[in-house]
């Protein structure tokens, strides 16, 4: 949502809301995933083996952003893109955030790619990645992308950060 001035809208819109903790480990996501005929990048395997699991099933709100919606007009470094966004009160999201929409939007348009803004975790290669949730023509499938806070991503990148949820 944007202010005429095209400033973000410090008023966010749900865009999904997701469970976390309906499997208690990487190991039941794998296997929940591939049952869905998901795909899973090597790197993408690699990083779940690392993330935590809630143990509890827990709601996250999310919302779905993009440079643009910022200000941004070019690539723009990651760390410059979450201090924007977190300075609008948003917050990083789990890493799991990443498993559990791959396994909930089914209905993800091809073409598209979401990235998790959450905290980089290491890659099979070593390298620091972020989680990606995607649709090509061959189907649905969880990737991984540069997770470097120097990392630069075009203005029209989607990203999902958490909602906070207002106390009851």
């Amino acid at each position: 949502m944007m202010h005429k001035e095209g400033v973000l809208d410090p008023h966010f819109e749900i865009w999904k809301t997701v469970k976390l903790g309906l499997h208690k480990s990487s190991k039941e996501y794998h296997i929940a995933l591939k049952t869905d005929k998901c795909e899973i990048c090597t790197n993408a395997w690699a990083m779940m083996e690392g993330i935590p699991i809630s143990q509890e099933v827990v709601e996250v709100d999310l919302v779905r952003v993009t440079g643009h919606q910022a200000g941004f007009i070019s690539r723009t470094r990651r760390d410059v893109i979450y201090d924007h966004f977190l300075g609008l009160g948003l917050q990083k999201c789990q890493a799991e955030v990443g498993p559990a929409l791959l396994e909930e939007y089914k209905d993800q348009p091809v073409g598209e790619v979401i990235i998790v803004a959450m905290d980089p975790t290491t890659t099979g290669f070593g390298a620091l990645g972020l989680l990606d949730v995607h649709c090509f023509w061959n189907g649905r499938g969880l990737g991984s992308q540069w997770g470097y806070p120097d990392g630069e991503f075009n203005p029209d990148t989607k990203w999902v950060f958490a909602l906070p949820r207002k106390p009851a």
